[in-house]
């Protein structure tokens, strides 16, 4: 057996090896690619034509198309997920080093510098423009509504369907994360100063400011607890009910890179990643289920799907099962890949060498 698993991975980085040599040879790129993906049980294997220099793209998808951008040629590309070819590029304009993104199965969110940009995935044409009252920090998309929030402190709110704002906000004088629960928006400062508003309108619960020792990495909220990672490796999970309550505290090994909440058997569980390469699956209260020690992860940012969070892990890509914290599924990834995405029955990941693996599921 570990013969036979030497002789394969032997093989495998022939393969890898075959494909980097015949980027030069336009001509024989689709043979070697089509040889090579068969060797590592893939679906295909394509070249992605990204810059370079986007080493890690992250992939989104509207059911029919995957996306990814490539901030460092300012295009958006839509491949078609039978075969991994490239349908058609879009220039984006000129973005930022860090352009804060935000997606659903229609639009695409991109607010860089003092401007977001809004474009319909179903057709071409023109993006719609919203100016910002400051530099963009963070984006995100709840309900067919987006989010924008800035540098300098404020929030607003614009329809993802005809492109209005609704209502724009100073909440803080800072940068700040967002959680949606309901019709309720929980935020927090980077230095921890929490508040609840009204979603409707935009204005501060009253009553619902908190503060907790900072600095805060990363927010999310289920049922009436909102989770906080601070930069000190906590967690702090407070109960919203009780504000007089002091906060369950959770000391972790590492930093937090990745905050998530999960289903698992009609319940809402809390997926953590962190730096030193662990995934752990918590309750929202706070109880321990499984921790799974991982390596050589680019983002350490499980994707999850149908029950299992997919992670890269250097020349392979594996599943945990969110049941019991066990490897379910693994697929080879010769050249190294990044984090993985799954939509239909397919299981997407890049690698550095601009490789885009397809594997069914």
């Amino acid at each position: 057996m570990v013969l036979q698993s030497l002789v394969s991975r032997k093989k495998q980085k022939a393969w890898s090896e075959a494909v980097r040599l015949s980027a030069s040879n336009p001509q024989i790129t689709q043979y070697i690619l089509s040889r090579y993906g068969k060797a590592i049980n893939a679906k295909f294997v394509s070249l992605l034509p990204i810059s370079p220099k986007t080493k890690y793209p992250q992939f989104f998808s509207n059911k029919r198309n995957l996306f990814t951008i490539d901030p460092a040629a300012n295009r958006l590309l839509c491949i078609n997920t039978d075969n991994g070819e490239l349908r058609w590029a879009r220039n984006i304009g000129k973005l930022d080093e860090s352009p804060a993104t935000a997606n659903n199965d229609n639009i695409l969110a991109i607010a860089s510098g003092y401007v977001l940009s809004i474009f319909d995935l179903t057709r071409d044409g023109a993006p719609a423009t919203i100016q910002l009252p400051g530099k963009a920090f963070e984006a995100q998309v709840f309900d067919n509504v987006i989010y924008v929030s800035t540098w300098n402190g404020f929030l607003l709110k614009i329809t993802a369907n005809d492109n209005k704002l609704i209502w724009s906000r100073k909440i803080f004088s800072v940068p700040f994360l967002t959680a949606k629960n309901g019709n309720q928006l929980h935020l927090s400062n980077l230095e921890g100063e929490i508040v609840t508003i009204d979603d409707s309108e935009g204005q501060v619960k009253e009553g619902s400011s908190r503060k907790i020792a900072g600095p805060v990495t990363h927010i999310a909220s289920a049922d009436s607890i909102l989770i906080t990672a601070t930069s000190s490796n906590k967690l702090n999970l407070l109960n919203l009910k009780y504000n007089d309550r002091t906060p369950t505290q959770i000391l972790l090994e590492s930093s937090v890179t990745s905050l998530s909440l999960v289903n698992d058997k009609n319940e809402q569980k809390l997926l953590i990643g962190l730096a030193d390469q662990t995934i752990l699956l918590y309750t929202i209260t706070g109880a321990p289920i499984w921790k799974f020690q991982g390596r050589n992860s680019v983002f350490t940012k499980p994707y999850v799907k149908d029950g299992e969070a997919w992670i890269d892990q250097g020349n392979e890509v594996v599943a945990i099962s969110l049941n019991d914290g066990n490897i379910s599924r693994k697929f080879s990834t010769p050249g190294e890949a990044g984090t993985p995405f799954v939509t239909g029955h397919t299981l997407f990941c890049a690698s550095p060498k601009r490789l885009l693996y397809g594997f069914s599921l």
